[in-house]
């Protein structure tokens, strides 16, 4: 084996005395060769703080809170040895400090990145907002990206239930047709209903059970609130609201207090064809674009839309494949309520 340099020659050697799970002794060098011994041990001084920052770089940027004991654990069961703590943080912040120098190179790059945004799709809508700060200095607030394919397919062929732009879509009937579901932010609430005053606005199930449960807590409350909200006719909530005013006093009152037509299922209207009662679409949306998350601004909306493109790749193939004009799943439910 020919190598390169002296450099390469002492990668290789790391490598695979970790590997192999030795420890070299050295012996002293003559000009034409290199003499070590090799005994066997679950600590090698070569696996250190340049080594672990390599081998772990991605699984760092990906997981930039990893603690050091978790580093620890992973390079005894990857590489069977024993790394030290202090060895292990080092590492992480050593690939954390590159990975900063490289996010605030993005960063002034994102301006570029949304011309050429812009410039490759036609019909994009794509906002960066920076905000001034106290010494003059802009700082990025947020990025903002529509794309026209999504906004089109939206608009010809997917149910009407929203959290987006009201100017995106050209919703001209003060949202009549449209539902949106969010959580209870106050401010929320009045712009919908500033700009989109007809619309049905649904507040998030899990929400009002986290304020509700602040005093009613336990499994047979908690089970009793999910079977108010996904009642689907008004005299199957009322039996099951009688239900749930035996587990408390004043239990009734207080969960009535926040207004069941935002949040049961009976009380919903019938144009959306949309049943949820929560907010889960987006918060696994945040959840599946976790690891991204953690990487350089471009490098993160990059991969983010590549996902995304991915997945509606696979889900397009995947209705290609239903023998209905209706999912899987939703034929499934309309059997089982045919049967009752």
């Amino acid at each position: 084996m020919v190598l390169e340099n002296v450099y390469k020659f002492r990668e290789v050697v790391t490598r695979y005395t970790i590997e192999r799970g030795c420890e070299l002794e050295k012996i002293t060098n003559d000009k034409n060769r290199v003499r070590h011994n090799c005994n066997k041990t679950n600590t090698n001084s070569m696996c250190n703080t340049k080594y672990l920052a390599k081998y772990y770089k991605s699984r760092i940027i990906s997981q930039s809170c990893i603690k050091g004991w978790e580093m620890q654990d992973l390079a005894r069961e990857d590489l069977g040895l024993y790394a030290g703590k202090k060895f292990c943080l080092k590492a992480r912040k050593q690939v954390l400090k590159e990975v900063m120098s490289d996010h605030v190179k993005e960063f002034g790059r994102i301006y570029d990145y949304r011309d050429v945004l812009l410039q490759s799709n036609p019909g994009n809508t794509c906002v960066v907002k920076v905000t001034d700060s106290e010494d003059g200095n802009k700082l990025f607030h947020s990025f903002y990206i529509f794309f026209a394919a999504m906004k089109r397919g939206f608009i010809e062929g997917c149910r009407k239930c929203i959290g987006i732009l009201k100017s995106n879509l050209e919703i001209n009937d003060e949202g009549a047709e449209f539902t949106i579901i969010s959580d209870m932010e106050n401010g929320l609430y009045s712009a919908v209903q500033k700009y989109l005053p007809e619309c049905e606005h649904r507040m998030c199930a899990r929400h009002i059970l986290a304020n509700w449960q602040q005093k009613w807590k336990g499994i047979e409350r908690k089970n009793g609130f999910w079977s108010c909200a996904r009642s689907t006719y008004e005299a199957k909530l009322k039996a099951n609201l009688d239900k749930l005013s035996k587990l408390g006093h004043k239990i009734y009152k207080d969960l009535v207090n926040y207004n069941p037509e935002k949040w049961n299922k009976a009380m919903f209207r019938t144009s959306s064809k949309c049943d949820n009662v929560d907010n889960n679409m987006a918060k696994s949306f945040n959840a599946w674009v976790l690891g991204p998350r953690h990487k350089t601004i471009i490098s993160m909306l990059e991969e983010i839309k590549i996902k995304v493109m991915n997945r509606f790749t696979k889900v397009r193939a995947f209705a290609d494949t239903w023998n209905e004009g209706i999912s899987p799943m939703e034929m499934c439910w309309l059997q089982m309520w045919r049967s009752v």
